[in-house]
């Protein structure tokens, strides 16, 4: 996965040398890169904070193909039998 990451910043970086071409910083790939060289259950975490502010990003905000007719919408965490959590939301309709 290290090696995934070194090779995805330098064609990052060669794209970025084009004209007219801009990413993000780079500098998200470094972090990320140094959270996930760490032990498992450092980027565990890690991924399950990003996990989290996804789920409430997504309650903040209503797609266009969404139909709540009750404009409500709820929180769900699913853990499974390794402990795996999964962030998502349920929409009352």
């Amino acid at each position: 996965m290290i090696d995934l990451l070194t090779r995805t910043r330098a064609c990052y970086s060669e794209i970025e040398n084009n004209p007219g071409v801009k990413l993000h910083n780079l500098n998200g790939l470094d972090i990320f890169k140094e959270k996930i060289g760490k032990e498992v259950e450092t980027f565990m975490q890690f991924s399950r904070e990003k996990a989290e502010k996804a789920q409430t990003r997504e309650m903040l905000t209503t797609q266009p193909k969404e139909s709540l007719s009750t404009l409500t919408k709820a929180k769900i965490t699913i853990t499974n039998y390794l402990g795996g959590q999964y962030f998502s939301q349920l929409m009352k309709c």
